[in-house]
């Protein structure tokens, strides 16, 4: 089936309607991410490489200057609950410098949304909306030294929860941390730049690029329960071997 044809076939499915970024990946789209949500969030890759996997799934591979521009900032959906979806296969599970799997910050840094590894393999998930900001993390060996296995990442926010698990962090289904943001006001996020994968937009620039393979992101503008995302990543993990 080619991106257009699914794209299209997207449209009239009434199912998934909170999806705004779902990046299957598909064979020989060149340097296109084809978003098959409603929205068309279309990546344009930038010295990412393609790489199928056994199971046949196209991924992208990142190589410590390449990342994916989403083309979108996603300012409504991050001024609101949502749940961002990934699956990864570091490189370095404790990179020299702190590595971004994905996210954007403004060029007055008060407004940002972010996922990144850490030298010491802490997995950490940071929101800030109008300077006040809030992150999970999973702790210092979250990731082992060394060649890591694919795992699957979920970031959850909750603007209606924000005194007890404003911001949620799942590693493979299984909720790792959690992060008290009653000092966040989710609706003021205010943000130009565009979210990139592989890096992170720092006010229009990508940095602190991810070294490794990325697979099926994916952001929806709703709270998606564990137990659903425990279904997910059931459903997916034959995918990556896991």
């Amino acid at each position: 089936m080619s991106p257009s044809v699914a794209i299209k076939s997207y449209d009239k499915i009434g199912l998934n309607s909170g999806v705004v970024l779902d990046l299957p990946g598909f064979e020989g789209a060149g340097s296109i991410l084809y978003d098959l949500s409603r929205d068309h969030n279309n990546g344009i890759i930038y010295g990412a490489t393609w790489t199928q996997l056994a199971s046949g799934l196209w991924v992208l591979g990142y190589d410590g200057d390449d990342y994916v521009d989403i083309g979108e900032t996603f300012q409504a959906t991050f001024r609101d609950s949502c749940t961002l979806s990934i699956w990864v296969k570091p490189t370095d599970g404790q990179p020299a410098a702190s590595q971004f799997i994905m996210g954007s910050k403004n060029a007055s840094a008060e407004d940002q949304l972010n996922l990144r590894i850490d030298t010491t393999g802490d997995l950490i998930a940071y929101y800030k909306s109008n300077n006040n900001g809030v992150q999970a993390s999973g702790g210092a060996g979250t990731f082992t030294n060394g060649q890591q296995d694919w795992h699957r990442i979920d970031v959850v926010t909750d603007s209606a929860n924000t005194d007890t698990e404003g911001i949620k962090l799942y590693l493979d289904a299984t909720k790792i941390a959690t992060g008290d943001a009653a000092a966040v006001t989710f609706a003021i996020w205010t943000s130009v730049d565009e979210f990139f994968i592989g890096a992170y937009d720092l006010d229009g620039t990508a940095t602190s690029y991810f070294t490794g393979l990325i697979a099926l992101p994916r952001i929806r503008n709703e709270i998606v329960l564990g137990v659903d995302l425990q279904c997910e990543f059931n459903r997916e993990r034959s995918l990556f071997g896991v």
